[in-house]
């Protein structure tokens, strides 16, 4: 038992002997040891009464008082924590990337190849983030399936600000095409997640050939996604 806690509880049995021994105490010196009268016992029970009432009063408030702090003390925490998530997430939301797919000026961009088999057809997507952070880990997915490298792993690559690249990706279009009334289009996701790796950001394009086209010339965006990390 810890000296603070000993203390605590001897000055608590101090207080109940005193309580109880302050009555004998101030007849004896009023009235002389062996001369004070005999306590009638209304008298006791209204001192004792009285002692108890004023115990059970302050033990009210101290428990009321002992409430109200322990609801302020969890509502303020609880506040805190509201506080603290909500700078966590405008500190995301501050860097938080954009990839956007579109027909580009084909003369500044970069090039990216992604090289999953031996097919012939290619499929070339112009991508630029046009976020307020960068992209990191950017992954193109074809339907269901990741875009791989040579040693047969997802392709990634890292997108900044205003960046703009060529992506290649070798595939067959005879696997991965759909159609919608006399158009055929591709699925394309578009994936990566912020620089603090919190969130990962999925963008749902659907890339079309119209009927009569020959290439792959309009880009829809479908939806976007946000997955927290």
């Amino acid at each position: 038992m810890n000296k603070n806690k000993m203390t605590n509880i001897t000055v608590f049995i101090g207080l109940i002997v005193s309580t109880m021994t302050i009555p004998f105490i101030i007849y004896a010196i009023v009235y002389g040891i062996g001369e004070a009268p005999v306590y009638e016992k209304k008298d006791v029970l209204a001192y004792y009464g009285s002692i108890a009432g004023a115990c059970f009063g302050g033990f009210i408030t101290a428990a009321g008082l002992y409430y109200t702090l322990q609801q302020n003390a969890e509502t303020f925490n609880d506040q805190r924590k509201i506080d603290k998530d909500n700078r966590d997430e405008d500190k995301v939301n501050s860097v938080m990337p954009v990839l956007k797919i579109d027909n580009y000026n084909r003369s500044t961009v970069d090039k990216y190849m992604a090289t999953e088999n031996a097919s012939s057809d290619i499929l070339q997507i112009y991508m630029k983030n046009i976020g307020v952070g960068p992209a990191i880990n950017v992954k193109v997915k074809l339907g269901t399936n990741y875009a791989n490298n040579s040693a047969k792993r997802p392709y990634t690559f890292d997108l900044g600000v205003d960046e703009l690249v060529t992506v290649k990706i070798n595939t067959d279009f005879s696997k991965i095409q759909k159609k919608i009334g006399n158009d055929h289009y591709i699925k394309i996701i578009l994936e990566c997640t912020d620089v603090y790796n919190k969130k990962l950001y999925k963008q749902h394009i659907n890339c079309i050939k119209p009927n009569g086209y020959s290439n792959f010339e309009i880009f829809e965006n479908e939806r976007k996604e946000i997955v927290t990390i």
